[in-house]
């Protein structure tokens, strides 16, 4: 053999039949195809032939910070997941004031990093996602 005979991918992890001396060039192909290879292993069978396991590393999360009301002292925002589910929302009191911003932990109604920060500390989402602007 001398080149790579399969490359399957099961559940994040990339099963590969080749010989050593190829295994290197693979991951660098991977990693070109934009896929960021976590683990490698390999094992051989009675045969002699080596498979390859490349598990792959799992993407952070990315959540959407949406405004949906923000006028006449009235605000109201919420995050949502990868799929469009609402994980947490906020809006302003009669007064007009956010808790989250009068309690210090929003610099502003639209402060991303505040919010993230929040949110990771409450266990709300993972440590390591990110919200960007919807």
């Amino acid at each position: 053999m001398n080149e790579v005979t399969a490359r399957v991918l099961i559940d994040g992890t990339f099963y590969l039949r080749c010989e050593f001396d190829h295994v290197e060039s693979v991951i660098d192909q991977l990693e070109l195809d934009g896929i960021n290879i976590d683990d490698v292993t390999w094992s051989t069978d009675q045969l002699g032939r080596m498979t390859v396991s490349l598990t792959t590393a799992t993407a952070a999360p990315v959540f959407e910070f949406h405004v949906n009301l923000d006028e006449r002292g009235e605000f109201y925002a919420d995050v949502r997941a990868a799929d469009g589910e609402t994980v947490f929302e906020f809006r302003s009191e009669e007064s007009g004031e956010i808790s989250l911003v009068e309690d210090g932990f929003m610099r502003h109604s639209k402060d991303i990093a505040g919010l993230e920060t929040y949110l990771r500390s409450h266990g709300i989402i993972p440590a390591d996602a990110s919200i960007e602007n919807a």
